[in-house]
């Protein structure tokens, strides 16, 4: 008996492809303070949406279509939500002085952040909320007390600030199950919070002094560490900075004797928790600048009263010393220090930056302040001096001329070096009218033109002329 072989078709595996993907953003406010327009205050609320979705039809690798639970179990979600308000007032002249003087520099904002990421391998949930109130004054006017006919003290500060925010937030990952059990595997949670107050002021007792510091509390640190008042919480510093300038011109000892004088300096501290779990380790900073500068109207000696009406001339000693122009000068100097690692307060005079040692002694176990393990010493100080003039010299040709002097001297754990620098002359040339006076066109191969046509006869210009006037027409 003879078989029959018969042939099956084969089955081919077809590799799917396809996603749904959809997205969305939505984004609204409201005004609510159109409620009580009367109070003056001010409180917009703002909340925004956006998401997005991909859902995949096949399964990788092969034809099956997903749907259902499978379908869920494998999609792409993302979506946030935010929600955000403020408060301020207007406040106007009219208003309360005392309550415009104090309540009136408060302002508030708050926002709270819901992020959901998904995909196939993981949930990632984050949420976040941001509050903070702001306090700022401007006192200096209210009080004055005259010293003289051109000095007053203000003993208020110019402007002060306070500003206390807190940040909580919470995170949290899962593994999904790749079936359609929904088994979440707990990956990782976390719960951070965050309050700081930041406070400062600037201070400027005198028009020519100016002051101001800035500082700030961490309030979240250890309960061993926090300063307290009764229930109040004010937490501990862990960042200091302040600065100084001063500008002084004298004006009475007339248009030669006033010298532009001024000086600034720096100061800065940080010894939060990253540095030492204690706040005991500090990194300090300082700097200070000085600088002169010195202008003498040498061009003014040459000119006559507005009153002079006897035409009487200038003497030639003064003509000569007005071609010098306004001299110029300028000189300044610069030091600074940074101590990455050290332990113990700084000196006054560090503070004002009018040294580069903060109190180190002799040895390392001496002084007012010890270096700790790691620490890095950087300072440097360098000066200069300038001056810079123009010559007049003839048919209204200058000539300015510059020169600088510095040094520079750099050193880091000991290590000291050294830099000199010198620009000298430095010329700068204004030819003036002398290029008309010496005819450089002449010098240079070009005869005038102009200056042929002037010397020749006005038949030689007609002849000239009329030869130009065929040569256009062939």
């Amino acid at each position: 008996m003879e078989r029959q072989r018969r042939r099956l078709p084969e089955r081919r595996a077809v590799a799917g492809s396809g996603n749904k993907q959809s997205q969305i953003q939505f984004q609204t406010g409201i005004d609510l303070n159109r409620f009580f327009e009367s109070t003056r205050i001010i409180m917009p609320v703002n909340f925004s949406y956006n998401g997005s979705q991909s859902e995949p039809r096949f399964t990788a690798g092969d034809d099956v279509v997903r749907t259902g639970a499978l379908a869920e179990a494998s999609d792409t979600r993302s979506s946030g939500r935010t929600i955000s308000t403020s408060y301020s007032r207007t406040w106007s002249d009219r208003s309360n002085p005392f309550l415009r003087y104090t309540l009136g520099g408060i302002t508030a904002n708050y926002s709270r952040t819901d992020i959901d990421n998904r995909n196939p391998i993981s949930i990632d949930q984050l949420s976040t909320n941001n509050a903070a109130v702001n306090y700022s004054l401007s006192p200096r006017q209210w009080l004055k007390i005259p010293l003289g006919r051109k000095i007053t003290f203000f003993p208020l500060p110019e402007r002060f600030t306070w500003n206390y925010s807190v940040m909580n937030s919470t995170s949290n990952s899962v593994q999904r199950s790749p079936d359609s059990s929904g088994v979440h595997v707990p990956i990782y949670g976390t719960t951070g919070h965050q309050a700081n107050v930041l406070f400062g002021a600037d201070t400027r007792p005198f028009d020519f002094f100016h002051h101001s510091f800035a500082a700030t509390r961490n309030l979240a640190l250890d309960p061993s560490l926090m300063e307290r008042v009764g229930f109040i919480n004010l937490g501990k510093v862990v960042g200091w900075n302040q600065q100084m300038d001063a500008r002084l011109q004298p004006s009475r000892y007339g248009a030669w004797l006033r010298p532009n004088f001024t000086w600034n300096s720096r100061y800065g501290q940080a010894n939060g928790p990253e540095l030492s779990p204690d706040l005991s380790v500090r990194q300090i900073t300082n700097n200070q600048s000085i600088g002169v500068t010195w202008d003498l109207p040498f061009d003014q000696m040459a000119m006559t009263a507005p009153g002079d009406t006897a035409h009487r001339g200038v003497p030639g000693w003064k003509r000569f010393m007005s071609r010098l122009g306004p001299v110029g000068s300028d000189a300044q100097f610069n030091s600074s220090s940074a101590h990455s690692r050290t332990v113990g307060t700084a000196d006054f005079l560090y503070m004002m930056g009018l040294r580069q040692n903060p109190g180190f002694g002799p040895t390392d176990s001496t002084g007012k302040v010890q270096a700790s393990f790691g620490n890095r010493s950087d300072d440097g100080t360098d000066w200069r001096f300038g001056a810079h003039t123009t010559f007049l010299l003839l048919y209204s040709a200058t000539v300015m001329v510059r020169s600088d002097y510095g040094q520079t001297l750099r050193g880091s754990n000991g290590v000291t070096t050294r830099s000199n620098r010198v620009h000298f002359p430095t010329l700068e040339l204004n030819y003036g009218r002398l290029p008309e006076v010496l005819r450089a066109q002449a010098f240079s191969g070009q005869p005038d033109h102009q200056d042929q046509l002037r010397s020749q006869p006005v038949g030689g210009l007609l002849e000239q002329r009329d030869a130009h006037q065929r040569v256009d027409q062939q």
